[in-house]
């Protein structure tokens, strides 16, 4: 899917640089003995960062830092505190890759989704609920991308183009 998606308006690396990350992600999480959250967060983008020398890569290891940062010193996360990783997680991507909402990134999926889950634990909703109602706002995020323009990457060179094809960074997050 990431490959079809990328290499319709990139250079189709996505797949594999996912692919990737992930697995070393998978892997820490397998090896890590590690109790503090933030550290956790942070030693996972710092994984990602070295297995993915990717735009990709960078945002989601800057997402990961960031949110890693603030978590400093937890050992569990309540539903406000999920929400709050993902916030910063977002901000993080944000930061780095000077993207804002409705500009056709990752960051259309993930900042609903962080804001959904927010809104959620606001409610008092449990852990479970709180991320099916994240699911569903990135769901609708990644739906709302497909009818936005790029601003960033290879894809800007497509235009109009894109229309209609959800961006591959927002399927990501």
């Amino acid at each position: 899917l990431f490959r079809s998606l990328d290499a319709s308006m990139g250079d189709g690396d996505l797949g594999l640089t996912m692919t990737a990350g992930f697995s070393a992600a998978e892997q820490f999480m397998e090896d890590n003995r590690e109790a503090d959250l933030g550290k956790v967060w942070m030693k996972l983008g710092m994984t990602f960062a070295e297995a993915v020398p990717s735009t990709m890569g960078t945002l989601l290891a800057s997402g990961f830092l960031a949110a890693g940062k603030k978590a400093k010193g937890k050992t569990e996360f309540t539903a406000a505190d999920l929400a709050a990783f993902w916030l910063d997680f977002a901000g993080g991507i944000m930061e780095r890759g000077k993207a804002k909402s409705g500009e056709r990134t990752i960051v259309d999926s993930i900042l609903p989704a962080a804001r959904a889950l927010e809104a959620a634990a606001v409610k008092g909703l449990s852990i479970e609920d709180c991320c099916e109602t994240a699911f569903e706002a990135a769901q609708a995020g990644l739906e709302a991308s497909r009818q936005m323009l790029p601003v960033f990457g290879r894809a800007v060179y497509y235009g109009e183009k894109v229309l209609g094809q959800p961006d591959p960074g927002a399927v990501v997050g």
